[in-house]
């Protein structure tokens, strides 16, 4: 059981797009998403991720990619798809040992529960891009 039933929280639900040009890295954390109750589309081109992402804009509440793939790195992906969405939380995966990531990268291979904590967490509003979190401190309390 996930750690949502022992908090007796509901099931998580949401739609995250991942982006891996690993196939088997996509195939294998897409599954343990699904497991957690998680809607999710994927692909390993990181070009066809922003097609998707224009497609299901107003459904994808989270984007999971890898840092560093051929053509378009995570980073860069994640930009093109804050123009779109400045409020889209992010959790990058990595396998390189060199920490290469930006902070809070989740690290290569990682248990599941590590990954369900990391989607929960940028679900939640614990860590989200830096436009957004900028974007909060400058707006003007209601």
């Amino acid at each position: 059981m996930g750690n949502w039933a022992s908090a007796g929280s509901t099931k998580p639900t949401g739609t995250v797009l991942v982006v891996d040009d690993d196939v088997s890295i996509l195939e294998l954390t897409g599954k343990m998403l699904r497991l957690a109750g998680y809607r999710v589309l994927e692909t390993n081109i990181p070009s066809e991720a922003d097609l998707i992402f224009e497609r299901n804009t107003a459904e994808i509440d989270l984007l999971v990619s890898d840092v560093q793939m051929p053509s378009l790195t995570g980073p860069e992906l994640a930009i093109r798809l804050w123009q779109r969405n400045p409020r889209l939380p992010v959790v990058f995966m990595s396998a390189c040992a060199d920490n290469s990531g930006p902070p809070g990268t989740l690290q290569k291979p990682f248990r599941m529960a590590d990954l369900w904590s990391k989607v929960s967490e940028a679900l939640n509003g614990v860590s989200v891009n830096p436009s957004a979190d900028n974007a909060r401190k400058t707006k003007p309390d209601a």
